[in-house]
């Protein structure tokens, strides 16, 4: 934000560790690596979840549910199955995002950057040393480069090596963006590279009835709530909305 904001020292991983230590405080169970199979969405309402653990299917009964994954997933996970409608073929797109450590304090001022050049691989930077100081060593900072693309072998970008991206997004940031120079682009070292091959529903109009589908049949399933958000911090407003209502409903049925 131009007047600056807050942001956690060791990054956006400490407010769900704070999150996860309220929930164990208050006497409940944090339960992961145990991604969700199967929704019983039976006569429109919720009434438990499978999750797999260790390889073994475990059922959790509720009557309400917090759903922070994307809608479309979701509905697909629904049993009985949710109408073919509720679920229509979505284009997506992938994203590679290279993460390059640079020998210098700052490569910019900028926490985010916007990068609209056909001779970029990637369309967005940031750098998260600009969020807080905690997150690069002295004298040192991570560039993140988010390169959108297709998740197909003959796409530029997807199908260059982990190393060979790297350093065209290195080039790049001396030639055509002039961030740095070329003895600073030799120096960066590559960290990892996270590839994510259905990241993001294409940016197409025509999409937007398919893509917005299966949320508005959740939305009809008594007892699901939905928390999505398309950055952290309107994913953690969502969840907060979603546990409110959940909370005012059992209030009411207890005084009424």
């Amino acid at each position: 934000a131009p007047d600056g904001f807050w942001f956690p020292l060791g990054g956006l991983g400490e407010l769900m560790d704070t999150m996860a230590q309220e929930i164990v405080a208050a006497g409940g169970e944090v339960i992961v690596d145990a991604p969700a199979r199967r929704i019983d969405l039976s006569s429109g309402r919720v009434h438990a979840v499978d999750v797999s653990v260790d390889g073994e299917s475990h059922r959790i009964d509720t009557s309400d549910l917090v759903l922070a994954i994307p809608a479309g997933l979701a509905a697909r996970m629904a049993e009985p199955a949710a109408p073919e409608r509720v679920t229509p073929r979505v284009e997506m797109r992938a994203v590679a995002i290279v993460y390059l450590a640079l020998p210098r304090s700052r490569v910019t001022p900028e926490p985010w950057i916007q990068v609209d050049d056909p001779h970029t691989p990637f369309s967005r930077a940031f750098e998260p040393s600009n969020w807080s100081r905690e997150m690069a060593p002295e004298g040192r900072t991570v560039m993140g480069l988010e390169c959108y693309c297709s998740a197909r072998d003959d796409d530029p970008v997807w199908s260059l090596s982990d190393e060979e991206l790297a350093r065209a997004c290195a080039a790049s940031m001396v030639e055509p963006l002039g961030w740095i120079d070329g003895v600073a682009a030799q120096a960066a070292e590559l960290v990892e590279v996270i590839r994510i091959a259905n990241a993001y529903p294409s940016p197409d109009l025509a999409q937007v009835t398919a893509v917005g589908a299966p949320a508005t049949w959740l939305a009809t399933q008594t007892g699901v709530n939905l928390a999505r958000g398309s950055a952290v911090i309107d994913a953690i407003e969502a969840g907060e909305a979603a546990a409110e209502r959940i909370l005012s409903g059992h209030a009411e049925s207890l005084t009424g």
